[in-house]
């Protein structure tokens, strides 16, 4: 028979919905840091999935995202749990910045629970909520900085059961670009899904959108997730066919400034680009042009600056290169 399913205080019976908070630690205050979890209980048997946003203060679209997500999810009708944790950095959340302001950094994980608040932070989402999930959504989106082309991450450096489930559940996530990170000799995973990968669960990172709450992008991102819940079968139904199959790569280039001022624009995330295309042109303070970026590679825009003031040496947009490692390999 199946049973409920509990974290911490919050117990959600078979068949039904729960919501409350699991602890962290002290913020400078002394003020024990609490982090928002709904709980989704279906009916039938089945694996748990983790889906997250929040991990940076001021990625607000995926939080609509979550909520939709929890609330379209017919528990009668649902094979397995869902753990929806919609705001996973709070600290950063109501100090609306994309960093924990304490530390300067995003939560890691699986986290050190002797480190900064952020490591502390990631130690207790990895040992409360990671450990329990077969699969694992790292949803961002878009933020002060930049606004996004529907994309996934995946891992490069887990092992290729894992790799290959991964690639499938992202493209379920009908994504325009796949990005496959790399990880160097020796390196340790900081991200959510990637150390979740490397627990042998499934995890994948995607992001999209511009910053704040907007129908477009709740629509999209929850449409994108239901697709990998009926891929992995715990939602009935087949998943929606992949019409245009997205384009995979291992390298970004992030194109920089050397002048200061305010950045304007030419192309739009998503947007395919050529060696040469204009990027967008900086301003001085009197309003004058001062130079043009321009594409140093073919591909994607993957990310373009929406904060628009800039300095020297600062990104404005990152190219997701089509020379892939696939192709290279082959």
């Amino acid at each position: 028979m199946k049973s409920d399913f509990v974290i911490e205080n919050i117990r959600a019976s078979v068949g039904e919905r729960a919501q409350g908070f699991i602890t962290v630690d002290e913020s400078a205050a002394g003020i024990r840091t609490r982090i928002p979890i709904i709980l989704l209980n279906g009916a039938h048997e089945g694996p748990t999935l983790m889906i997250a946003s929040g991990v940076h203060g001021d990625d607000l679209n995926t939080i609509p995202m979550v909520w939709r997500i929890a609330e379209s999810i017919d528990l009668a009708t649902l094979y397995g749990q869902v753990i929806a944790a919609p705001i996973i950095n709070p600290l950063a959340f109501e100090a609306g910045t994309h960093l924990t302001p304490t530390d300067h950094s995003s939560p890691v994980f699986p986290g050190d629970a002797a480190g900064t608040i952020s490591q502390r932070i990631g130690h207790h989402i990895y040992n409360k909520l990671v450990v329990q999930a077969d699969y694992v959504i790292d949803m961002h989106g878009g933020s002060k900085n930049a606004t996004l082309a529907t994309l996934a991450h995946i891992d490069g450096g887990c092992k290729p059961e894992i790799f290959a489930k991964a690639q499938d559940m992202a493209t379920a996530f009908q994504p325009q670009l796949i990005v496959v990170q790399e990880s160097k000799p020796g390196s340790q995973p900081r991200g959510l899904a990637q150390a979740a990968c490397r627990r042998e669960a499934v995890g994948i990172y995607v992001g999209l959108g511009q910053m704040g709450f907007n129908e477009q992008d709740t629509v999209r991102g929850t449409a994108g997730v239901l697709n990998v819940m009926r891929h992995i079968k715990m939602l009935p139904g087949e998943p929606s066919p992949v019409t245009t199959p997205p384009h995979i790569t291992y390298t970004e280039l992030y194109q920089k400034t050397g002048y200061g001022g305010g950045f304007f624009p030419a192309v739009s995330a998503g947007q395919e680009v050529n060696v040469g295309d204009l990027l967008g042109t900086v301003f001085d303070v009197f309003g004058q042009p001062k130079a043009q970026i321009k594409a140093e590679v073919a591909g994607i825009v993957d990310a373009i600056r929406f904060y628009p003031v800039v300095a020297a040496g600062d990104w404005v947009a990152s190219i997701a290169r089509w020379e892939s490692v696939y192709e290279n390999r082959a």
